[in-house]
């Protein structure tokens, strides 16, 4: 298994037990004029009626129907929500809006993310700072020496980016093999709990399992402060 394709799985299992590098929760600094920008964005009042709600990437676009901002925030920095400071304006949690957005050909995902950020501070006049701090975490690393991975941590068959990049060209995408997921990785809030009294606690689990191991570290962590915002013209 070659480094590209180990880093990927790790950084899978990264996101599915909501766990986080040591580096992934900084907040990168972009100097606003060299932001990437939006080929055009429509910005409109949302339904404060509305009994439902949606935000999305699909390919070349940014798209949220009746959604408040806070979602389009924590995607343009990269950020979750233990990373946004309190109190947060009412404009990003009581107001919602919805937004159109379309990228030029051939950008990617992370500038994707970076021209959301540029819309939020070009139309509603998003003013901001970084807090960065440390914290207690824990950094997970391979367990071997050598790299192997644990038994219940495998390779996919199916090659996400070629699919991902063909969908993006609108070209044709040949169907998933019998028994394939589909490409992405699903995780939620949830519970982690043990049914069986002698059950594996999650560090021996994640390391016999998926030959990982979970250290404990004093990890970055980064808080954007919101200093201003107000609603688009």
């Amino acid at each position: 298994m070659n480094d590209v394709r180990r880093a990927c799985l790790v950084a899978a299992v990264v996101a599915a037990l909501g766990l986080a590098t040591a580096g992934a929760q900084t907040i990168s600094i972009v100097d606003d004029a060299e932001l990437p920008r939006f080929e055009v964005a429509s910005v409109k009042p949302g339904d404060p009626n509305a009994t439902s709600m949606s935000i999305g990437t699909p390919p070349g676009r940014f798209v949220q129907n009746d959604a408040d901002l806070s979602a389009a925030v924590m995607g343009a920095f990269g950020i979750r929500p233990y990373q946004l400071a309190r109190p947060l304006p009412d404009l990003i949690t009581r107001e919602r809006f919805t937004i159109n957005a379309q990228a030029p050909a051939g950008a990617t995902g992370p500038q994707r993310a970076l021209m959301v950020r540029a819309l939020l501070i070009d139309r509603f006049k998003l003013r901001y700072h970084v807090d960065r701090s440390e914290t207690n975490g824990y950094v997970l690393t391979v367990a071997r020496r050598d790299g192997r991975l644990g038994p219940a941590l495998r390779a996919g068959a199916v090659d996400c980016l070629a699919r991902q990049a063909a969908q993006f060209r609108k070209e044709p995408v040949a169907p998933l093999p019998d028994g394939a997921a589909a490409c992405g990785v699903r995780n939620g809030r949830g519970l982690i709990e043990s049914a069986v009294d002698d059950a594996p606690s999650l560090f021996t689990a994640v390391q016999e399992q998926l030959g990982l191991k979970l250290a404990p570290a004093k990890v970055p962590l980064d808080r954007l402060v919101i200093d201003h915002i107000e609603r688009p013209d």
